[in-house]
């Protein structure tokens, strides 16, 4: 099994999740930490833990495995998902 299949967002908390898939849309940070009322430096914080939790280095190494695990870029949570509920 690749090391990549091994990286699954299942272990971020909904918040860190949140910012997993806005990541994938290829915003910047201060975009993302404006559409979700945080400081940019909350979201680097929260990016930070997502790079470790999922052993990254960078966003597009996020954004290529994310592709390779067929999650498109820009895939957005439901609304559903947003409001605490299950996808």
């Amino acid at each position: 099994m690749s090391q990549s299949t091994n990286r699954q967002p299942r272990c971020l908390s909904t918040r860190e999740m949140e910012i997993y898939e806005d990541l994938l849309t290829g915003d910047p940070v201060k975009v993302i930490a404006s559409r979700r009322f945080r400081s940019i430096k909350t979201v680097q914080n929260h990016i930070l833990r997502i790079y470790s939790k999922l052993g990254y280095h960078s966003r597009a190494q996020l954004i290529s495995d994310a592709l390779k695990n067929g999650r498109p870029p820009g895939a957005m949570l439901s609304k559903e998902t947003e409001q605490g509920g299950t996808p």
